[in-house]
């Protein structure tokens, strides 16, 4: 084992650890760039933070949007759970319209974040046409158009909550057609990543058979894995955005699932940023 003193982080990590906390993670504070080694201190096991990685999410509104995302629907379950749980004797609790004020809070923090990602969805439509299954170019065509539309849709909802183009400019059906084209993005989205999904398992079958390398069929593995948690995500996407537009079976499970796809949807930066 390398000594405790080679570099100051490890220094700090055991008067850290000599003070009784336990810390799984430490940013080490080394001169030496290629000081990232685990430290072993008794009952704890410590590595370095990953700052390349942390800055590239911090500098993602995606995101900061996704995780906004969990906050604002994990108060709005939260201020569900606590109503159903409390009893009827004890009076309405002070909790939920607390929690209910911050999802709200969160929902505007959030509108902030995503305006003009529409944007981004341009080259995505250049290269859906080179897709070369007619199926699959088809619905990545209507996938990128809808987002396109959606977003440019919640923006002008956006500006007109801002008061930039006036309360009322906006006539009645806006928002709520842009609610239900949402519906339709989250359902074409879970029919597109489906049929990515048994192509993928065509292809690891089509690898196995021909005994392929181990590397190629390990690459299939992942991306089915991928597409697997995609269609998840999209599934629960689908519930949320039925709960927007007022058809849902149930708000708490709208919630739950919205929690769930940003978690998702997180994990998935986080991945393609390493």
């Amino acid at each position: 084992m390398l000594p405790l003193s080679d570099c100051l982080g490890c220094e700090l990590a055991v008067q850290i650890h000599h003070m009784g906390f336990q810390i799984p993670k430490l940013i080490s504070l080394g001169p030496d760039p290629k000081c990232i080694r685990r430290i072993s201190l008794a009952d704890a096991r410590m590595t370095m933070f990953d700052l390349s990685l942390l800055k590239l999410l911090s500098a993602s509104a995606e995101f900061r949007d996704k995780s906004l995302k969990g906050c604002q629907y994990s108060a709005k379950l939260a201020a569900i759970v606590v109503h159903r749980t409390s009893r009827p004797d004890a009076g309405p609790s002070h909790a939920v319209p607390t929690l209910k004020a911050a999802a709200k809070t969160l929902s505007s923090a959030r509108r902030f974040i995503v305006i003009l990602r529409w944007i981004k969805y341009i080259d995505e439509l250049r290269a859906a046409h080179t897709e070369p299954d007619r199926t699959l170019r088809r619905l990545t065509l209507v996938d990128v158009t809808l987002n396109i539309l959606v977003d440019a849709m919640q923006d002008v909802v956006t500006l007109e909550k801002l008061g930039v183009l006036g309360h009322g400019v906006l006539p009645v059906w806006f928002e709520p057609l842009a609610d239900k084209l949402d519906v339709c993005l989250a359902a074409n989205s879970v029919v597109l990543t489906g049929f990515k999904l048994a192509r993928g398992v065509r292809m690891l079958r089509v690898l196995e058979s021909k005994e392929t390398e181990e590397g190629a069929r390990a690459k299939a593995h992942r991306m089915i894995a991928a597409e697997q948690l995609a269609l998840l995500k999209y599934a629960c996407d689908l519930l949320k955005t039925l709960d927007s537009a007022g058809r849902t079976p149930g708000e708490g499970l709208a919630a739950t699932a919205a929690v769930i796809s940003s978690v998702l949807s997180a994990r998935k930066i986080v991945v393609k940023a390493r």
